[in-house]
């Protein structure tokens, strides 16, 4: 079984009778003769855990775009109602399970008129576990009495603002349910836990590679499994023109997202990549290109790691950045 890619069959359709005419049996003609003059690309079919895999995947990509949305809603109707809430906790700090417990029951600067500081610091120190203290609730008391939140259509927004909350504290129970579904489906794939081995590469990674690209035994080479991916290098050439390397996008888009956040992961300080990161970034690359040089990388590592059963090791790393 061969995959043909849809960008392709969109550009074929021109050339059968001159004319961009789409119809289903032009779409299955165009599909069987580029599968005959071998422009298709290596698919593995998805079956047991790796089916199992692909439907997490994306179950998860829905919730998180979901949470996306949600939070994005809230952060617009705190800038109405409660514009220093942000400030006082930090971008980061709204969408912490104590942020998130603040805003249900503080969504708004008059709520706070019926707490003190000691009993907003006694439920701040037992949300947060003991990070959150006294200064933070007088922080809080402080900007909710000064505060400029406009006041018209107050008690519609409360209940818009709650049951976005509540839905957001739903969505990351999912989330979680999500991925311990996933974590049992690659207890089933003898290699997954070699993939695993690898720095930085978690569940998510590695059942979203596992669930996109299916079984990787069924994949000739690395260089099949990174043209899947999107992530082969391509050019646009022309007599002396020479046009610079790009990754294709031809493929999973988001086995292609995972990856790159894996660079970005292995990228950092205190990480063993760091030191090809600041390689790429000396010879004139930017910091996208050098990630995406360090996400082909990691496609051959993991790639290894898999055809071989083995755990990752300093001969695995030493795989060559391109």
């Amino acid at each position: 079984v061969v995959g043909v890619l849809g960008a392709h069959t969109s550009r074929a359709k021109e050339l059968w009778g001159n004319s961009p005419l789409k119809s289903d049996s032009k779409d299955a003609e165009v599909i069987c003769d580029l599968a005959v003059d071998g422009k298709w690309v290596t698919f593995s079919l998805r079956e047991g855990a790796h089916a199992e895999l692909k439907a997490l995947v994306v179950h998860r990509e829905q919730l998180v775009r979901r949470q996306t949305a949600l939070k994005n809603q809230v952060r617009a109707l705190l800038r109405v109602v409660f514009p220093e809430f942000q400030r006082v906790m930090g971008s980061r700090g709204v969408f912490t399970r104590s942020g998130l417990r603040l805003l249900e029951q503080f969504p708004t600067p008059r709520s706070y008129e019926t707490v003190d500081d000691r009993q907003l610091s006694v439920l701040l120190r037992r949300w947060s576990r003991g990070r959150l203290a006294r200064d933070r609730a007088q922080a809080l008391l402080g900007a909710a009495d000064q505060s400029v939140g406009v006041v018209a259509g107050l008690e519609s927004r409360t209940w818009v603002l709650r049951r976005a909350v509540r839905e957001l504290t739903s969505l990351e129970g999912e989330i979680r349910a999500a991925e311990a579904r996933m974590t049992r489906a690659l207890e089933d794939i003898p290699y997954a836990v070699c993939m695993l081995s690898m720095p930085a590469v978690g569940v998510v990674t590695a059942a979203t590679l596992l669930g996109e690209c299916g079984d990787l035994d069924n994949y000739p080479s690395a260089r099949e499994l990174l043209k899947f991916c999107g992530l082969n290098l391509v050019s646009s050439s022309s007599g002396q023109y020479q046009g610079r390397n790009r990754i294709s996008k031809r493929g999973s888009r988001l086995a292609r997202h995972q990856l790159y956040l894996l660079a970005g992961r292995l990228a950092r300080s205190d990480r063993p990549w760091r030191g090809d990161y600041d390689r790429l970034r000396a010879r004139g690359a930017e910091k996208k290109e050098a990630l995406v040089a360090l996400s082909r990388k990691a496609v051959r590592v993991l790639f290894a790691l898999a055809r071989d059963r083995a755990v990752y090791g300093r001969h695995v790393a030493a795989a060559r950045v391109a």
